[in-house]
């Protein structure tokens, strides 16, 4: 029977499991013979994976990283070696995750850029990764990351497309709102159900020019088995399954998901919730809210409970949220 963590596997993590079976150290395969760029998945002497890329010009001066080391030298016939090597082994799965998004966002070449430039610099983006915090997400930043993938599932993705739709989930790198598609702004929170208040975290969550709406969903915690549930993790890979038809958009989701410090292998992701209800209001100048221009000077941010009880006046259809000609 196949494993939920089989199923998730990436292709990078299978050719390194083959590998793996083989006796012969070091061994290399070719990530694929379409690829633009000369790819090579590889377990080394003492077993960590390696992606190795083979190129004609020397690659720039890499930066030293804690879980990682990047080695390059020149070969006897002209070609540069450039080596990205797990140093703590512990980090495998996200470290693949580094090593797919390496491949797909390079499979149509590397632009003005030489491939070992285009890599480091992709690699670059992916350093929070490999220091980021381990301790997992908490039972609320949970809930919270559901909500956004419920979003970004079921209305964002069948409404702008795949490309769009990742690249609008902006709230995981840090911006006001969650979504940004489309000429609009979009707000996402979740609450349990009879919980009828949210917290606003910031007061710029509700406060922006333009076409600003805000959407929760009504969630309860569950047991495992039950029907019609989800997990963290079995939503991640139903989006994964989306939009892996298009390479640069699915590694842009998984550095979507590494800002959100979200990991496959979190007790918080394997936890069922039941998806009671969802509600949506357009956040208009009479909304119940705290504005930056009624903050008082010297008053960096806020955060405050709305009760979503006074919002009745202000609810909207997703329609109208996910209506592309506005």
């Amino acid at each position: 029977m196949t494993t939920l963590r089989e199923m998730m596997m990436t292709r990078v993590e299978a050719l390194w499991t083959e590998l793996l079976k083989q006796h012969d150290r070091p061994v290399f395969t070719r990530v694929d013979e379409t690829h633009a760029l000369d790819l090579y998945i590889g377990i080394d002497t003492d077993d960590s994976r390696v992606l190795m890329l083979l190129c004609d010009q020397k690659p720039a001066d890499a930066p030293t990283y804690e879980v990682i080391e990047i080695l390059t030298h020149h070969r006897t016939d002209g070609k540069w070696v450039m080596l990205i090597r797990l140093v703590k082994q512990e980090l495998v799965v996200p470290f693949s995750r580094l090593c797919q998004d390496l491949v797909d966002s390079s499979r149509a070449g590397s632009g003005a850029l030489s491939a070992g430039d285009f890599l480091l610099l992709r690699l670059a983006r992916w350093h929070r990764m490999l220091q980021m915090d381990r301790s997992g997400l908490s039972d609320a930043e949970a809930k919270g990351l559901i909500g956004e993938l419920l979003f970004l599932q079921r209305y964002a993705i069948p409404s702008f497309g795949i490309p769009t739709s990742v690249i609008g989930w902006v709230g995981a790198e840090g911006a006001a709102q969650d979504f940004r598609i489309s000429g609009r702004l979009i707000e996402i929170k979740t609450c349990q159900v009879g919980a009828e208040r949210i917290i606003i975290s910031g007061v710029d969550q509700l406060d922006a020019d333009g076409l600003l709406y805000l959407v929760v969903f009504i969630v309860s915690p569950s047991v495992p088995d039950a029907t019609d549930t989800l997990t963290l993790c079995q939503l991640v890979t139903g989006i994964r399954g989306l939009v892996e038809i298009d390479p640069g958009a699915a590694s842009e989701f998984e550095l979507r998901l590494v800002h959100a410090r979200f990991d496959d292998s979190d007790r918080a992701a394997a936890v069922p919730y039941k998806i009671d209800d969802v509600r949506a209001y357009q956040v208009r100048p009479s909304f119940p809210r705290i504005t930056r221009a009624e903050t008082p000077a010297g008053v960096l941010d806020v955060k405050y409970a709305l009760d979503l009880r006074a919002c009745s006046e202000f609810q909207c259809d997703l329609e109208e949220i996910c209506h592309v000609d506005i």
